[in-house]
């Protein structure tokens, strides 16, 4: 679905369902695409997000690797 890809900005336009953030060091997005629940880990040095007027996010590029679960 997604490449395994260091610095890979992920357009995030679909409905995220979760998100946690968790002392700046791993962020779970929980998302459903196409009725599909997927989690998208990330052990991160550094993260930027981009958020829409609604609070969710809509893009992320991360700097570390991802796992897509």
């Amino acid at each position: 679905m997604f490449p395994r890809k260091t610095g890979y900005t992920f357009d995030l336009n679909y409905r995220v369902t979760s998100k946690f953030i968790d002392d700046k060091n791993k962020i779970d997005i929980i998302y459903n695409l196409n009725n599909q629940i997927v989690k998208i880990s990330s052990q991160i040095g550094e993260t930027n997000i981009e958020y829409n007027q609604n609070g969710l996010p809509i893009k992320m590029l991360f700097h570390k690797n991802i796992v897509i679960e």
